[in-house]
């Protein structure tokens, strides 16, 4: 299994540059064989990953330096961090127990921000962000947060944690289940930020 700390969306389509084929790419320059990396979690369009659990099968040696080796064949926003063995049986997908995003809110126009916040320059009210974020703890059905065209068997998520806090100009919503739907965060933000207008 490898750590990575990731920028980029995860996905495995040969048309456009992703983190897991780079990964992909350069585990078979350096270990001289085709290797099929297989993640814990996937990423919306737009989303950054800090942090992303990996896993693949390899029957030889892992070279000392292959750490080293992989982020000089990586581009600069793909950097792995920690290598390491794992029961042969160990999927790093399914037994994952939780997965943890962040989603800004920026009140402010940022060029340094722009890319990784959503720009919103109206009022907000923190209380009533928080009472939304507040309701969206437990194990519910969250049919309504997730895109249609999705493979998952059913809708029901555990929320661990789920809330709002200020930082300068910014709201941040962190949320912690066991597992996200397709546009499930994104979805939820919405929903919290449209009460606003009520």
């Amino acid at each position: 299994m490898n750590t990575s700390e990731l920028l980029l969306r995860i996905s495995n389509s040969a048309s456009i540059q992703t983190v897991q084929g780079e990964l992909n790419r350069a585990l078979e320059i350096r270990l001289k064989e085709k290797l099929e990396t297989v993640t814990s979690s996937r990423t919306d369009t737009g989303v950054h990953a800090r942090q992303n659990f990996l896993h693949f099968d390899y029957s030889g040696q892992l070279p000392d330096s292959l750490i080293y080796n992989l982020n000089a064949l990586l581009p600069a926003e793909i950097v792995v961090k920690r290598i390491f063995e794992v029961a042969p049986n160990a999927h790093c997908r399914f037994d994952a127990t939780k997965r943890t995003y962040r989603y800004i809110v920026s009140r402010k126009k940022t060029a340094f921000l722009h890319q990784r916040s959503y720009y919103y320059p109206f009022q907000l009210n923190p209380e009533i962000l928080q009472s939304c974020a507040q309701a969206c703890i437990g194990t519910k059905d969250f049919t309504s947060f997730s895109k249609r065209q999705t493979d998952v068997k059913h809708f029901q998520c555990t929320i661990f944690e789920s809330g709002w806090m200020m930082e300068n100009d910014l709201l941040i919503y962190t949320v912690e289940a066991n597992r996200f739907l397709r546009g499930m965060v994104r979805a939820l933000c919405g929903h919290h930020v449209a009460i606003r207008k009520r």
